[in-house]
């Protein structure tokens, strides 16, 4: 039997069956106003971009607002885990190259373009939404679960933009803090810390789930979330730009406060700094391998192999060194702790 009583002898009746003190939350639940309403006729999207996306084969096409098609990924599984991500033979698009921004950040361009290379083949648009972190975006492959690291420190630099708004309509900063927006104009913390999953891991859940609702099936909003993050980086020098100012923002941060403390490396040459920065990029070694590649007769060599299970980051490290080093734009200086720097010796 269905009944409809007022708020107050809900509660008195509650109480009374559970024997203590209850309250009554009006509202939305945290986190449910985070699954957007995506039209499939663009034409009637009220603010912001308008993106048409189209499904062929598992292959992912966007248009915004009436432009050239362009791709966005396709869907493939991992596991236990599904979304899109594009082959390399279809990668496209402006690339990352360090010369082009030596002026600007001296040597740490050169650490990037490894790095860069070895996630993205350098490719500024890059999108993968198919693993534990749910959407990592860019040449650095900045990541959405890190709290206040990568892809959560993008939005933040992407919200001084003016473009932003355009891009993304239903996010607001609220006190240094990215939020979701909703229609009613309610509130979502996307930065609130949670320990979730098997291991307890401290993420960014619900950013991650704005971006990508469902990590076990396919859909529209993580579709429309790349397509966004695609053709801004696509038409945008600026946004390319801000790309590479936080990637070389977070190498710096970790190289200064982080790996030179664990592994004392002033006066290791930029080559050895580069295989550490990109190892823990990574997260393919723990420190205590990272230290006995350090102690061994050819620490280059074993840290380039320090992980066996990862032959394609191994082969593709040695290539882009090799030319890197013939080139001399690796190989050619040395760190000095003190300043947070490179120099030649």
């Amino acid at each position: 039997m269905a009944v409809k009583w007022a708020p107050e002898t809900f509660l008195e009746t509650f109480e009374r069956t559970y024997s203590g003190t209850q309250s009554l939350f009006f509202g939305t639940i945290p986190g449910s106003d985070l699954i957007l309403h995506i039209r499939e006729d663009p034409q009637n999207v009220s603010r912001g971009k308008a993106f048409a996306l189209e499904k062929t084969d598992g292959r992912w096409m966007g248009r915004c607002d009436g432009e050239s098609k362009f791709l966005i990924g396709r869907e493939t599984s991992n596991g236990d885990y599904v979304g899109l991500f594009m082959r390399p033979s279809e990668y496209y698009g402006p690339r990352y190259k360090g010369e082009d921004y030596v002026d600007r950040i001296d040597h740490w361009a050169y650490l990037l373009e490894l790095t860069g290379h070895c996630e993205s083949l350098n490719h500024f648009n890059l999108i993968n939404t198919y693993d534990s972190a749910k959407f990592t975006f860019g040449f650095y492959q900045m990541a959405a679960h890190t709290p206040d690291d990568n892809l959560i420190l993008f939005f933040h630099r992407l919200a001084e933009m003016e473009e932003f708004h355009d891009y993304f309509p239903e996010l607001s900063l609220k006190d240094g803090r990215l939020h979701r927006q909703n229609e009613n104009g309610g509130l979502t913390d996307l930065e609130q810390v949670m320990s979730t999953g098997p291991n307890r891991r401290r993420q960014l859940q619900l950013f991650m789930n704005y971006l990508n609702p469902r990590l076990r099936e396919h859909d529209r909003q993580e579709v429309l979330q790349s397509a966004r993050m695609i053709h801004w980086s696509n038409t945008s020098g600026e946004m390319r730009d801000l790309q590479v100012e936080l990637a070389n923002q977070i190498l710096q941060h970790k190289m200064g406060d982080t790996y030179s403390r664990w592994y004392n490396l002033d006066g290791q040459s930029d080559v050895i700094c580069a295989l550490i920065a990109d190892i823990h990029h990574q997260g393919r070694a723990s420190r205590a391998k990272v230290k006995a590649a350090l102690r061994s007769a050819d620490p280059m060599e074993k840290l380039i192999t320090v992980n066996s299970n990862y032959s394609g980051r191994i082969a593709a490290l040695r290539e882009k060194l090799e030319e890197m080093t013939e080139a001399g734009t690796l190989g050619i200086k040395r760190y000095v702790a003190g300043v947070n720097e490179f120099i030649k010796p």
